[in-house]
């Protein structure tokens, strides 16, 4: 289930930071899972959430994938190999996409035009916690590190994994 996870998740908001990307021809994001958000030992997205912001463009499907394959590099791109796509969406402007993290997609190659996308997170909030003053101080390090990693701070970033990880080797699976 995943580090501290146990307990009853109930959704309660969505992840205050949003983002806006944009593909031009030829972008893709390569197969990946999406990062959790932990606000707090309590608060934690589980589930992204993806506005597609129009839709006159060709290409730049969000692909669902099997989690048992190899990935294939192909003109220089990670990309899944079409037998390893379960099931493709294809944006379509004013629509949402709402999906665990936890599932393996993609991307897909943007053959013409440009498409915009709102991305943010649906945020869960435990309902009985259970958790030690380590572990607590554990998700702290975590917090921070991700903060510091996302403003391109990688050492001190590195620093606070480390930590976060040797007093709590179980999180390390769960991030």
């Amino acid at each position: 289930m995943g580090f501290k996870l146990e307990g009853e998740w109930l959704p309660f908001g969505l992840n205050p930071c949003w983002r806006i990307c944009k593909y031009t021809p030829g972008g893709h994001f390569g197969p990946h899972y999406d990062g959790a958000y932990w606000k707090n030992t309590s608060e934690r997205s589980l589930m992204t959430l993806n506005i597609y912001l129009n839709g006159d463009f060709e290409g730049g499907t969000t692909n669902f994938l099997s989690e048992n394959q190899t990935l294939s590099l192909t003109d220089n791109m990670f990309r899944a190999s079409p037998e390893n796509i379960l099931f493709k969406v294809t944006p379509q402007a004013g629509t949402a996409l709402i999906f665990n993290h936890m599932i393996l997609h993609e991307g897909d190659v943007l053959q013409s035009n440009v498409k915009y996308i709102m991305r943010s997170d649906i945020m869960f909030r435990r309902e009985v916690l259970e958790i030690d003053e380590k572990e607590t101080k554990a998700l702290e390090y975590l917090r921070q590190a991700q903060v510091l990693e996302q403003n391109g701070e990688c050492e001190a970033a590195a620093s606070l994994y480390r930590s976060a990880f040797k007093l709590c080797p179980g999180l390390e699976e769960a991030v």
